[in-house]
């Protein structure tokens, strides 16, 4: 059962009537029960026009224009629908893995270009990390004495720094020659 409060579905425990409503106060109240089949409610014109009449007779305001109430109870019958077919569904499905009977297809995706891709994207997370590590090094060994220098510099490190330099270049002159932009593919679904 769900019940519709200030536009809202609510579980019935949620479904609260203030205080002063009038039909607590007063014990108005206007309501017209509506069988539904195959999710379509039954004579639906005529239970609408036997409610409005009596919303009229007892002077209470309806909230709703007739065309929004009908929109209401198609998503009212929508989700108990769904919520008396869903245990079904799920047993289904449970029942197909538990057979190891289902599968997913997914279309649009070549396995061979997503893991051209992904390797990619690994091998240059893997040459940044590297390359990273070597400019690390070697300005950690820029502070230590030694006896082989270049320009002023400890040699080891400014070797160090100009392959992690040079690695850093090719990483990005890589991306910006080598990937290849990806072409528009559509493909049907089966027929």
């Amino acid at each position: 059962m769900t019940a519709l409060i200030n536009g809202k579905f609510v579980p019935p425990e949620q479904a609260v009537v203030s205080v002063i409503d009038r039909s607590f106060l007063y014990g108005d109240g206007v309501f017209e029960t509506i069988p539904v089949y195959n999710s379509k409610p039954f004579r639906w014109a005529q239970h609408l026009e036997r409610l409005t009449r009596g919303a009229d007779f007892l002077k209470i305001r309806l909230d709703f224009a007739p065309k929004e109430l009908r929109v209401l109870a198609s998503e009212l019958i929508e989700v108990q629908s769904l919520l008396r077919e869903s245990p079904r569904k799920v047993s289904d499905i449970l029942s197909l893995l538990s057979e190891n009977k289902l599968q997913v297809r997914m279309t649009g995706l070549e396995e061979s270009h997503l893991m051209e891709s992904l390797q990619k994207i690994a091998n240059r997370i893997a040459a940044g990390l590297v390359t990273a590590a070597l400019i690390m090094a070697s300005s950690l060994m820029m502070r230590i004495e030694s006896n082989h220098t270049l320009f002023g510099y400890p040699a080891m490190a400014l070797v160090l720094f100009f392959v992690g330099a040079g690695l850093g270049i090719a990483i990005v002159l890589s991306a910006l020659l080598g990937d290849r932009k990806a072409k528009p593919h559509e493909e049907r679904g089966p027929r």
